[in-house]
């Protein structure tokens, strides 16, 4: 359909984008060549092993819903297995990453900044409701310190 009529946003950015292996190494590398800043590590799953300590992500996948979690694996009626994740990576490119679980992400959230022209002009703060077990987004009327999210 693409090549007969013109689609927008074109598709290989969409897909690209969608990759969250690609925006992981890009990030790692804006960290340490630019920011000098720590991330998380992330690797690719070696489709073997299970990890109980890290958080597995899989690509091309949004709001989360191909996300485990260490903290609430022994509270999910459905526990994860290896098969079951290699069969939701079975189409092309959706693989899962194991990424350093950071504690402080529970309590303080994230922000995800939107920017354009090297200038911020959306954020949206993140955080996880732990008794309904879902993230809320909310836009930011002004960005707390740490220590006020501490």
């Amino acid at each position: 359909l693409a090549s007969h009529v013109p689609i927008w946003p074109p598709i290989q950015p969409l897909k690209a984008s969608a990759c969250k292996w690609n925006t992981v190494k890009r990030m790692d590398r804006i960290a340490r060549e630019i920011t000098h800043s720590a991330r998380p590590a992330t690797t690719l799953w070696n489709g073997v092993d299970l990890p109980s300590d890290k958080v597995l992500k899989r690509c091309f996948s949004a709001y989360q819903s191909h996300t485990v979690i260490p903290t609430e694996v022994l509270s999910m009626t459905k526990k994860p297995t290896v098969e079951s994740l290699k069969l939701q990576s079975a189409l092309p490119g959706r693989h899962w990453m194991v990424q350093d679980w950071i504690p402080t992400l529970r309590h303080a959230g994230e922000f995800k900044l939107y920017v354009m022209n090297l200038k911020v002009v959306y954020v949206i703060h993140a955080r996880w409701v732990s008794n309904d077990k879902f993230w809320k987004y909310e836009i930011p009327r002004r960005i707390r310190t740490l220590k006020e999210l501490m």
